[in-house]
């Protein structure tokens, strides 16, 4: 029947795209995602599908078209052969009157399903912390997206109790900063410059690592390897973004939150009152400002970043200088717009706080528009010789090679930039503070097992197979990401402690003596031990402790007795109350 054939052609390309977006971003699509999609950003978009279309049909399961594809073959078979013309038209008003009330009660079953899981996560974490990878699994995939779509297309929002924000508001106290609070980095860059510069896509185990390259070893990042011997590292420091990635990086260090996860923040609630490091550092008198070389409609920055943050400007690539000579594909490599960034420091008369959130190192990791295969950044040599093999699949050596020069870039922009600080005189009144906004997005734990041969590392550890419950020493590769602070007050020193994007505004208030209402997680100086978790799996990291909550495997080399149900209860209560910070707009 030609209706079974188009309902199963839908489903196959419906289940074949959640395929795509599952395996790329590591979680459920959720309708939410779309209005991140607005109207003015369509064009880079375009760009950004158009670069990852290799990867994301790489990933892809195309299996989800092999039963339509066998039915539109048992069809023109069965149509060849038919002698008569269409013997069954006759019965064709009873079928689609029957195919009609086969749909009605099909979505009736959908509602009761969807109605009666609700029931049974009453009062329970679930009851509003449903992400989408929890509810297919509970309700059925189709039933979860109807249900989904419904509350999308009819903006459907979920009740909101009194009792449940006034509960919540008595737990938020205990998130107060204790006024006493106190260590040996206190006030200790009070009335200095902020420059905090957020990498794209720069991976932990990047910090000394070493690729041998005709009989000898060369640093991919001779520039940060440098900062972090000098200054103060922190190497056990977890990414936690969810389905906005850089977003939700800048998300989590100005206001201290997690992200929701699998809906961005910064679109759902953004008119809510946040505690900002911009909103701090004007009550002591700076300047603040923000910079990105994409588009200031890329994740609504020009709205989001003066108004939900506080910034005094938000300087996108409609405000700053672009050429031919300084893009690096669509826009301003990293090493011109870290002059920029820092021209606009120079011409500040107050103490600046300055936000740079890079773009360089951003997949696709090939060939840059204006570059060629001998040079592919006109200020530097290329890192790996263009024959150079890391990995046996072809299309993944590819992108791990061009991964690795454009990391080896972003760490020759910083290098430049730091020169350039110098230049202008500013250096000793500035702070400079790294980190990566999260990993790359592919399977890089793979350059470990077949290319270990071709590298070493005297800072991090490589990964190596062989360790029971490996996938989560996998996900921790991807989630771990360098946090440096950099001043000429710091001697070398490498801090262990369990740290993520949220302690960073804690770090910074008590650092610059700001006034913080709020800490939701401790500065990274503090000795307080603490877990963080990814927004995308739900796996939490402790020191030496690495729990998956979902399916309750383990890792423990901390020789401590832990109690993982008691672990996870307190991972549940941290997040219920994140998240209902947002949907109660608790902090206006």
């Amino acid at each position: 029947n030609i209706y079974l054939l188009i309902f199963t052609l839908i489903f196959g390309i419906l289940y074949f795209a959640m395929s795509v977006y599952s395996n790329y971003y590591g979680m459920m699509f959720d309708f939410a995602n779309l209005g991140a999609v607005g109207k003015d950003t369509i064009s880079e978009n375009n760009i950004f599908f158009w670069q990852a279309l290799p990867h994301l049909l790489k990933v892809s399961v195309p299996f989800f078209f092999l039963v339509p594809i066998l039915l539109l073959i048992i069809h023109i078979i069965f149509q060849s052969r038919k002698n008569k013309v269409n013997e069954y038209n006759s019965f064709i008003n009873k079928r689609i009157k029957k195919g009609l009330v086969l749909v009605l009660l099909s979505f009736i079953l959908i509602l009761v399903v969807n109605g009666g899981v609700n029931i049974n996560n009453k009062n329970t974490y679930y009851e509003s912390n449903v992400d989408p990878l929890y509810s297919v699994q509970n309700k059925g995939f189709l039933n979860h997206y109807v249900g989904d779509a419904i509350k999308y297309l009819f903006n459907i929002k979920d009740k909101l109790n009194d009792s449940t924000k006034n509960d919540s508001l008595e737990k938020l106290n205990k998130y107060l900063k204790d006024e006493n609070y106190h260590n040996n980095y206190t006030n200790l860059f009070e009335d200095k410059n902020l420059l905090l510069i957020q990498m794209e896509s720069i991976n932990n185990f990047l910090i000394g690592l070493e690729f041998e390259i005709d009989g000898k070893y060369y640093e991919v990042t001779p520039n940060l390897n440098k900062l972090v011997k000098e200054n103060i590292y922190f190497d056990n420091y977890y990414t936690n973004v969810g389905i906005a990635n850089t977003s939700d990086a800048e998300l989590s260090v100005m206001t201290g939150l997690y992200p929701l996860g699998h809906a961005s923040a910064t679109f759902e609630y953004c008119d809510n009152e946040y505690q900002t490091l911009p909103k701090m550092f004007k009550e002591k008198g700076y300047s603040c400002y923000s910079f990105h070389a994409n588009t200031g409609n890329y994740y609504d920055r020009i709205t989001v970043h003066p108004n939900t943050y506080g910034f005094d400007k938000f300087y996108g690539s409609e405000e700053l200088d672009v050429n031919e000579d300084n893009l690096v594909n669509h826009w301003i490599g990293d090493e011109d717009f870290y002059k920029q960034v820092i021209d606009v420091m120079k011409e500040e008369e107050n103490n600046t706080f300055a936000f740079a959130i890079s773009i360089s190192n951003h997949t696709p990791f090939s060939i840059p528009n204006n570059g060629s295969k001998e040079k592919w950044f006109k200020s530097k040599d290329n890192f790996l010789p263009n024959d150079y093999k890391l990995v046996k699949d072809s299309f993944y050596d590819n992108i791990y090679r061009g991964f690795i020069e454009y990391v080896s870039y972003s760490d020759y922009a910083i290098g430049e930039a730091i020169k350039y600080l110098k230049e202008t005189g500013l250096y000793d009144d500035t702070v400079i503070i790294l980190y990566g906004d999260h990993g790359i997005d592919c399977p890089v734990y793979d350059l470990f097992y077949e290319a270990s041969h071709l590298m070493r590392n005297n800072i991090n550890p490589l990964l190596t197979k062989g360790t029971e419950n490996q996938k989560l020493l996998e996900m921790q590769i991807l989630n771990e990401v360098p946090l440096i602070i950099v001043s000429p007050e710091f001697e070398g020193e490498t801090i262990s402690k369990t740290r993520n994007h949220t302690c960073l505004s804690s770090t910074i208030a008590n650092l610059f003596g700001l006034n913080q209402k709020y800490s939701f997680s401790p500065d990274c100086f503090s000795d307080e031990e603490m877990f963080v978790f990814s927004v995308k799996n739900s796996v939490i990291y402790m020191d030496d402790i690495i729990i998956d909550s979902r399916s309750k495997k383990y890792i423990n080399k901390s020789n401590k007795d832990i109690n993982i149900e008691n672990i996870i209860k307190n991972y549940h209560s941290l997040r219920d109350l994140n998240n209902k910070i947002y949907y109660y707009d608790l902090l206006s």
